[in-house]
């Protein structure tokens, strides 16, 4: 009987201990939707463990543009879950390092701020930025139907001008506030029978990047440059070649299509076009999108 009870008593201490052993395995996990709100490229985003010094990095060759957004996990023990604390840091591309160093193990979205738009000491917030909602602009044929759409301006409205004669191959329309000191855009989409092959402006050379610059510089003075969208979009940047900028002429190419985007400064005595105005059409080309309709 004693050898019996020794037995069990034994048993009991063996899966007692297996248990205690799995249970040290266990591991909580951290995952954080984090969102650029910054509005300018982030280098790098680091979680940080506050107890151990572990770090998990990860760096943008090319930048985390603002508006993108990456998810980033981290593994702790369970049995320290509550107690334990991570460090999360970035840096934009202006060299400007946001910290927070009280984070939680917890399933949570985190947009990284503006230097100028903090409200407090907090450099982020537990906060998924708002979607704008896309405006239905038209309805271009690439193979079959597709329908285009974009997130429009605040205080901004949009007027398709297309004629009947091309509507579903070609598409124009203007975009424009009531306020008349705000610029006018005017967007154009057609199809280059040259460049069907062509998915994207990113994939020309530099010559053929030059024959397109010299339809844009024949008449007039013109000064050429190119910027991206947020998703690395290459974008030809025409405008006068003045200190003071009046015009800002847009574009770029997707599976053929030539996409055309001028942005006019205001009526009624309007300053020259500023870097925000500028800003807000490259954002507006980096919403575009062509979505297959049923």
């Amino acid at each position: 009987m004693k050898k019996l009870t020794a037995l069990a008593l034994c048993m009991v201490f063996v899966l007692a201990c297996a248990t205690v052993f799995a249970e040290s395995q266990e591991q909580q996990t951290g995952v954080y939707s984090i969102y650029n709100v910054t509005g300018e490229n982030v280098t790098w985003i680091e979680l940080l463990d506050n107890v151990d010094g572990s770090s998990s990095k990860v760096d943008f060759p090319d930048g985390l543009a603002n508006g993108a957004s990456v998810q980033m996990t981290k593994s702790i023990p369970a049995a320290e879950d509550g107690n334990h604390r991570l460090t999360l840091r970035f840096k934009t591309e202006s060299g400007y390092v946001g910290t927070f160093a009280t984070l939680s193990i917890e399933e949570a979205p985190i947009s990284l701020l503006a230097q100028d738009a903090l409200s407090s000491a907090t450099q982020i917030s537990f906060t998924k930025p708002e979607a704008a909602e896309k405006e239905t602009l038209g309805k271009v044929s690439l193979n079959g139907a597709f329908t285009l759409q974009g997130k429009l301006p605040e205080g901004f409205k949009v007027k398709d001008l297309t004629p009947e004669e091309v509507k579903g191959s070609a598409h124009f329309s203007t975009i424009y506030s009531d306020d008349a000191t705000k610029p006018s855009m005017y967007l154009s989409i057609g199809l280059n029978e040259l460049l069907t092959e062509v998915e994207r402006l990113n994939d020309l050379d530099d010559e053929a990047l030059a024959q397109i610059e010299q339809t844009f510089s024949e008449d007039d003075t013109v000064t050429i440059s190119y910027t991206e969208t947020a998703h690395g979009t290459k974008l030809m940047k025409v405008q006068e070649a003045d200190e003071e900028v009046n015009y800002v002429d847009f574009y770029t190419i997707y599976k053929g299509y030539e996409i055309e985007f001028v942005l006019v400064k205001g009526q009624e005595g309007s300053e020259p076009l500023t870097e925000a105005e500028i800003q807000m059409a490259v954002d507006f080309l980096s919403d575009l999108v062509f979505v297959a309709a049923e």
